[in-house]
Parts: structure tokens; C-alpha cells; sequence
């Protein structure tokens, strides 16, 4: 019974965007956030990027009434991070093409 209670809950939430509109949110904070530090990303490797992100998202928490950047009381995933740096540097790259 519970599982159905699960399945059609997540149902709902799929009809309604589920989590796109959050990660939107997400990333147009962590990339204006990233482009107001932008020197500490051009040359960082993987990992020092994935920890200025991690570090900016949460100085961004910190001041804020809701944090953004966690989900049931956990730091968002290395792999949305290292998602989120794709995303970002694919954008910085056609920014500096043009």
C-alpha cells in the first residue's frame, strides 16, 4: 500500500515539473554566482571547481531563508555538481567564442 502511496505522489509531482524548475533555479544562482568568481574557474581543475561550487553554494545557503543547494538535509550530489560544471563551462566556452 505505501509504495502506491509513493508511486502516485511522484506522479503528481511529475505533472506538476518535478525537480526541472528547481535545478533551473540551481544553475542560474550557481552560474551568476560562478561568473561574479569566474578567475577561480577558467584554470581550475575538476576537482578545485567542484569544491568553489560547493563553496559558493553554500555561503549562498547560509544567508538564505530556504537552502537551495540541499535536499533532506544533504549537499546535492558530486554528480550534480560535476553536471553543473559541464553546464557551465559549455556556456563560458560560447560566451568567449562570440
Amino acid at each position: 500500500m505505501r509504495h502506491y502511496k509513493t508511486v502516485d505522489q511522484n506522479r503528481k509531482v511529475g505533472r506538476l515539473g518535478g525537480q526541472a524548475a528547481k535545478k533551473q533555479e540551481r544553475y542560474e544562482v550557481l552560474d551568476s554566482l560562478a561568473r561574479a568568481n569566474l578567475k577561480s574557474f577558467l584554470l581550475a581543475t575538476d576537482v578545485q571547481a567542484f569544491r568553489k561550487a560547493k563553496e559558493l553554494a553554500a555561503k549562498h545557503d547560509k544567508g538564505a531563508a530556504e537552502p537551495l543547494f540541499m535536499q533532506g538535509g544533504k549537499s546535492l550530489s558530486r554528480a550534480w555538481y560535476d553536471d553543473w560544471l559541464e553546464h557551465f563551462r559549455k556556456d563560458a566556452s560560447q560566451a568567449f567564442d562570440k
